[in-house]
């Protein structure tokens, strides 16, 4: 029989077989969970005493695990799954138990059913200052007095202004870029992701975007700073900035979103009591691709 190899770390949702497989034993849960933020910054100070900073290299998150006591048969499908890593050579899925689904339960309800998407096109009126777009349709837009050099269909800009009339901009959501409009949430009111809610993102051009992201900041239709989005729009403001340019119409994963991680240590050990418990921890960090 032709099997699935299970490439996520065991945990009471995920089960893994004798041969690797997905299915078998379920692992157990994490005793306690760090999750730690990384976005290393130099900075220095000019003979007047200004001080400069910038950014020197990507975001990482990194995650410390702590089990409880464990018996052999709940310890051994995790160290043999770890050991398949061979350290930190192959990469793994992890889900971060307090993120696997958003806080708000009618939120999560839905985002378990629904798709929320990044926006093909925006319509004047509503380009978020400091995001890009593809020039669409003019439809006696004067997309100079929103940031654009020009008004003609195909010119990219990126927005000082959100615009006005009927003209249409295409959604560049390029790296670096902390905010989002996305639609999909519906027209019921309290479908909304919060501010401490995880997500990754499903783009059908490149597969190899893995990063995961946090939300920071939500604006609807009811409370927003400067661009009104429509009932069923959200203008989602993230950490860490965008991993990489992504496609129109991307689906933003909330519902038990993956972690892509490779062991942070080549060496694992275990204790073993007098009861023939195990103790174990692992730390893992961020990989991506």
């Amino acid at each position: 029989m032709t099997i699935t190899y299970q490439n996520r770390l065991p945990d009471p949702s995920t089960a893994i077989g004798n041969a690797g497989q997905v299915g078998g034993t379920a692992g157990p849960g994490f005793a306690s969970m760090q999750l730690t933020s990384s976005s290393p910054v130099m900075q220095t100070r000019t003979n007047s005493g200004r001080l400069v900073s910038r950014s020197v290299v990507g975001h990482k998150w990194s995650v410390a695990i702590n089990y409880n006591p464990m018996t052999r048969e709940e310890f051994e499908p995790i160290q043999n799954f770890l050991l398949n890593t061979r350290g930190g050579l192959k990469a793994f899925f992890i889900s971060l138990p307090q993120n696997n689904v958003p806080q708000l339960a009618a939120f999560a309800t839905y985002a378990a059913a629904n798709l929320t998407n990044i926006l093909t096109n925006t319509t004047a009126g509503k380009f978020i200052p400091g995001n890009s777009y593809k020039i669409n349709v003019v439809s006696g837009t004067n997309f100079v007095s929103a940031g654009a050099e020009n008004s003609s269909v195909g010119t990219v800009f990126t927005a000082t202004g959100s615009g006005a009339n009927n003209g249409t901009g295409r959604v560049i959501a390029t790296a670096g870029s902390t905010s989002i409009l996305v639609d999909g949430f519906g027209t019921t009111a309290g479908r909304d992701p919060r501010p401490g809610d995880m997500f990754t993102i499903s783009d059908a051009s490149d597969t190899s975007h893995l990063k995961m992201y946090k939300v920071t900041q939500v604006e609807t239709n009811a409370v927003y700073n400067s661009t009104q989005p429509a009932t069923a729009e959200r203008i989602i403001h993230f950490m860490p900035g965008l991993q990489k340019q992504t496609l129109n119409n991307s689906v933003l994963n909330f519902h038990n979103p993956l972690m892509r991680v490779v062991l942070a240590s080549d060496v694992q050990q275990y204790d073993l009591n007098t009861n023939n418990l195990y103790s174990f921890s692992l730390k893992l960090e961020e990989a991506q691709s």
